[in-house]
């Protein structure tokens, strides 16, 4: 790896050391600009994940010490502060990334050096303060011929020298007792802490590795169930059997993550839903954004705010589409939770009618238009270019128009969400505008394409955005709707919980 050049002057001695667990490694000392990161031909190479393989250099330069971030993922910390490039001070701590890999680092003189060094300089000043004054008071005793009063000034302050040194060196001693207690225990907990802390990162990444890698599975199977359905092929059968079984062992790895973690330990019940209506969606929950929670309840407390749900529900129930648009999503391999687009879309009235739009009216309980029905087998009616009711039109039948829907589904399912339940939803939303496009710009796999990603590559239209959280706040609802106060009974109630 190539070092920077040096500057002219002969620099003086850096000595660093890395914590490693609860200890710190030996000191090495350097005289030259070096490297650290996590690269093999670093000059300090450090193997923590979150390091950069090129993460920081000391360089010297201009006749000092300075310290230069070298474009790292996550950063480089002189003594808590985020730097660029910073001018190193004699004695410091810099962490490579917030409450990761930690160094100590001295310029001039060993690290178990300086602590001596301070309290030796303390009684130095102090002694010399003495000295100091009795100089002057021997000055004053040449100059008025040194009589018997300068004599027992002189003799005072010996005394007086004598006693604060040695008050001094007690002081000093319990001082250093305490100081070494204090700093054992503070060095202890932050190592307690940052060491908890990488291992609760590392579980974490390790667990969406896993998830990502289970839906990638998952995406393989559902696209050769397509296969067979179409051409009946042993070979795709046998190949689904063993990825179905590769699913599973890397859903009990994912489970085992999941528990080390504690991600559902004192979680509240209404939480643990959250979480649960993620995962059914395809999203994995170690990846889930912080400020997603708050987000779901703002949309649960909005759908307090109105009737919408209950009457939609209600009429849901009464006519039996909790099974019927089940039982579609299960033909097609697709969660049930996909029951609730129907209730935004619509309010689970099959002779809705939507507003006009480009592509014409949208009609039905699932609101397809013309086009987007006709592709999926519904024949719409005469009366297609009118605002009205139609029997003829097949958008209005409630049994076709959700199986139509569950094919729909999935195709946006295997094809651009990527297995990203969430994805299927703001696809469903405005598949023809912008979000398309946003989507189709994020990598073509689960880990990199997925509704997280979406939200932090870009600022999706508010229509969207509600409409995805007002589904995924509703599923949650229904998980258990006496918990978030409604008065209606769960439409799955057989799920299995967390």
């Amino acid at each position: 790896m190539p070092k920077h050049p040096q500057s002219i002057g002969t620099p003086p001695s850096v000595f660093v050391r890395l914590q490693q667990g609860t200890t710190w490694t030996d000191e090495r000392s350097f005289t030259h600009s070096f490297t650290i990161g996590r690269a093999p031909d670093c000059d300090v190479v450090i193997t923590d994940p979150a390091v950069s393989r090129l993460h920081a250099e000391i360089r010297w330069q201009d006749g000092v010490w300075q310290l230069v971030d070298a474009g790292s993922r996550n950063g480089t910390y002189l003594d808590g502060v985020k730097v660029h490039e910073a001018r190193l001070p004699a004695s410091c701590h810099v962490m490579l990334g917030q409450g990761h890999a930690l160094l100590q680092i001295t310029v001039d003189r060993p690290a178990e050096s300086l602590q001596e060094g301070s309290d030796r300089t303390a009684l130095y000043q102090e002694q010399e303060s003495v000295t100091r004054l009795m100089e002057r008071l021997e000055h004053q005793g040449e100059i008025a011929g040194a009589g018997p009063q300068t004599r027992r000034y002189r003799e005072a302050v010996a005394r007086i020298a004598q006693r604060r040194s040695r008050r001094h060196y007690i002081t000093l001693g319990i001082v250093g007792v305490l100081l070494i207690i204090v700093a054992g225990l503070a060095l202890y907990q932050s190592q307690k802490i940052s060491v908890q802390d990488q291992k609760i990162e590392t579980l974490r990444k390790t667990a969406e590795d896993i998830f990502y890698a289970m839906k990638r599975v998952e995406l393989q199977v559902a696209q050769l169930e397509e296969i067979i359905a179409r051409n009946a092929q042993a070979k795709e059968l046998q190949d689904i059997l063993i990825k179905q079984q590769e699913i599973k062992n890397l859903q009990s790895k994912y489970e085992r993550f999941i528990k080390e973690l504690g991600l559902y330990a004192n979680m509240s019940e209404q939480d643990r839903a959250v979480f649960r209506v993620a995962r059914l969606f395809g999203e994995c929950e170690a990846a889930m954004p912080k400020d997603f929670l708050a987000e779901v309840h703002k949309y649960i407390h909005k759908w307090k705010s109105t009737e919408r749900l209950q009457a939609g529900m209600r009429r849901a129930l009464a006519s039996g589409y909790t099974g019927t648009i089940s039982n579609a999503m299960f033909t097609n391999n697709l969660p049930p939770n996909f029951f609730y687009v129907a209730l935004q879309e619509s309010g689970f009235d099959p002779k809705a009618v939507g507003p006009k739009t480009r592509m014409g009216y949208a009609k039905g309980m699932w609101q397809f238009v013309p086009e987007t029905a006709k592709e999926f087998g519904l024949k719409p009616g005469p009366l297609q270019h009118e605002p009205s009711f139609d029997p003829e039109d097949d958008r209005f039948n409630a049994k076709m128009a959700t199986e139509a829907a569950a094919k729909y589904i999935k195709r946006i399912y295997l094809t651009d969400a990527q297995a990203s339940g969430l994805l299927v939803i703001a696809s469903y939303n405005w598949g023809q505008g912008n979000v398309i496009k946003m989507i189709r710009q994020l990598p073509k796999n689960p880990q990199e394409r997925n509704f997280w990603q979406l939200l932090k590559k870009f600022r999706i239209p508010q229509e969207t955005y509600d409409y995805v959280f007002y589904i995924i706040s509703a599923a949650v609802i229904g998980e258990n709707p006496q918990l978030f106060g409604f008065n209606f009974p769960p439409p799955f109630p057989n799920a299995k919980t967390l």
